[in-house]
């Protein structure tokens, strides 16, 4: 993950700077349990209508976002309500976005910590 930030951290300042650098930005505010945070994301970035809302399916569906080569970036605000609810649903989402970033060299993944 390119950025793990706290509560204290200006989000509208880096979501600014991304944007400055070139990346196309989208903000998603997570959920308080896995599942809410799986349907933000599928929202926010139009995943198709058979997104399974599960950690297979929401990598398949960010290795398609990421698949056209643009410089992308995922904000993913609020982990840490989703983090106190549900640690291993928290930490599975976060493995999938270190993937993907890993994988596409375009992309970024921001977590916020609120």
């Amino acid at each position: 993950m390119s950025a793990r930030l706290g509560p204290d951290d200006n989000l509208a300042a880096v979501v600014r700077q991304l944007a400055s650098d070139g990346y196309a930005v989208e903000v998603v505010a997570a959920g308080p349990d896995r599942r809410s945070t799986y349907a933000a994301i599928a929202a926010a970035l139009g995943f198709p209508d058979w997104f399974g809302h599960n950690a297979d399916a929401l990598y398949d569906c960010l290795r398609d976002w990421a698949a056209d080569g643009h410089r992308r970036a995922l904000v993913l605000d609020g982990l840490g309500d989703l983090e106190r609810a549900d640690a291993p649903g928290a930490a599975l989402i976060c493995a999938v976005l270190d993937d993907i970033e890993a994988d596409n060299p375009h992309v970024l993944m921001v977590v916020v910590d609120r």
